[in-house]
């Protein structure tokens, strides 16, 4: 699953003002979190999860 302030932002309703508050201290923080949101996103988009299952059946197909 993916996970707030690794790979997005997310904002509490109830306390913007902390999440406002960490993003004008840790700026430099969100290129490293596109970079991982990226690559989490692309892991489990739908393409990603047919190749795995093909590589599944690829697999029970080739065991003995």
């Amino acid at each position: 699953m993916p996970e707030n302030w690794k790979h997005y932002v997310g904002i509490n309703l109830k306390n913007i003002d902390e999440t406002v508050g960490r993003i004008v201290e840790e700026p430099e923080v969100f290129k490293e979190i596109s970079v991982q949101g990226r690559q989490w996103a692309n892991s489990y988009s739908p393409k990603s999860a047919a190749l795995r299952f093909l590589k599944i059946l690829e697999e029970s197909v080739e065991a003995p």
